[in-house]
């Protein structure tokens, strides 16, 4: 039989490093959680299985591969498939761990922004853009 340990309930006071934890402006980790850090462990391991671990800070990496794979894998959980049925790895692992990937790049400096941003027009949001469509089309078929 395993003993629980003794958790004493303190209603008054606080402890002097508590205060100052409560205080502080400290990166909240506890507020992640668990499932997300084993996701990121299990898109990581695949990774440095695969292309050896922190190859990105070895050798600079392009923004658009990994926001392709980010987008490859965000489509097939569209199409309905959690999990890459050869690596057995959730795409949802995939695409934590190439953000990952592109954040950490970024603070490394190995980060290269190869974005084709030729065609794009300052204040033009083609998302916001087409709404007017949109709801044109809901309108004329607000019966079928």
């Amino acid at each position: 039989m395993v003993k629980k340990k003794s958790v004493a309930k303190k209603t008054e006071g606080i402890n002097p490093k508590d205060a100052v934890q409560q205080a502080s402006n400290r990166v909240p980790l506890a507020l992640v959680p668990p499932i997300c850090e084993v996701l990121a462990s299990l898109g990581h391991l695949e990774g440095s299985l695969k292309y050896g671990p922190f190859n990105w800070r070895r050798d600079p990496i392009r923004l658009s591969v990994y926001l392709e794979a980010i987008k490859r894998h965000t489509s097939k959980l569209l199409m309905g498939e959690w999990i890459d049925e050869t690596t057995k790895v959730p795409h949802l692992a995939s695409i934590i761990a190439n953000c990952n990937i592109i954040a950490d790049a970024d603070l490394h400096g190995s980060l290269v922004d190869d974005l084709n941003t030729d065609g794009a027009t300052p204040g033009v949001n083609i998302f916001v853009d087409f709404e007017g469509v949109i709801a044109n089309l809901k309108n004329l078929y607000e019966k079928k």
